[in-house]
């Protein structure tokens, strides 16, 4: 195993402890999911009741060392625990506060990964997070996941969102870049759906 999947099971492998919800995302998903690249860190959604998040912050400073002076401070305002793992993989794991998070999470998949299997976003659900970035390299891993994944994704659960996201966020460009990667990948055009709503 390489060093950032040896990470993520020390991760994987506390969260679990814990019976802390998870899944995988950000760029080692998408190397999963997509294409390959360059990828030196770890993202991971959980979800921790806000009762339960200073415990979960005090058990993690425990475990790994963590990046902020003021953890707790900067969970509470950004949604997000940093660390660092005993191999010195940096890893965010960010808080799910909404309800499509939740949910996300409830419609991770199994992924082997060394000797065990660890929760993995869908790549659908990675597509909408990495749309909701506005970084460059995030649309790139856009593109990728849609080529690679092809006809095996589920668009009637994709693409609602995606037009919610866009109106949401008021950055019609995201149907733009999707639309984009549709036709790199050979697909049928973004139907003309207006959300979950």
């Amino acid at each position: 195993m390489n060093n950032l999947e040896v990470a993520l099971l020390e991760v994987v492998g506390f969260l679990e402890a814990r019976r802390t919800r998870y899944m995988v995302v950000g760029g080692f998903a998408a190397l999963h999911w997509g294409r390959q690249r360059l990828t030196r860190d770890l993202d991971l959604t959980v979800e921790v009741s806000d009762p339960a998040l200073a415990g979960f912050i005090e058990a993690t400073a425990r475990e790994f060392r963590l990046s902020e002076r003021e953890p707790f401070e900067f969970a509470i305002r950004n949604h997000l625990i940093r660390l660092m793992t005993r191999g010195s993989v940096p890893v965010d794991l960010m808080l799910g506060v909404l309800p499509y998070q939740s949910a996300a999470i409830a419609r991770a998949v199994e992924v082997p990964v060394g000797p065990r299997t660890v929760r993995f976003c869908t790549p659908e659900d990675l597509i909408i997070y990495k749309l909701a970035s506005e970084r460059p390299q995030d649309h790139i891993d856009v593109e990728g996941v849609v080529l690679r994944q092809a006809g095996a994704l589920d668009r009637t659960y994709l693409e609602p969102h995606l037009y919610d996201l866009a109106a949401g966020l008021e950055r019609p460009e995201i149907l733009t870049i999707y639309s984009g990667a549709l036709k790199k990948a050979g697909l049928p055009e973004l139907g003309p759906c207006k959300g979950t709503a």
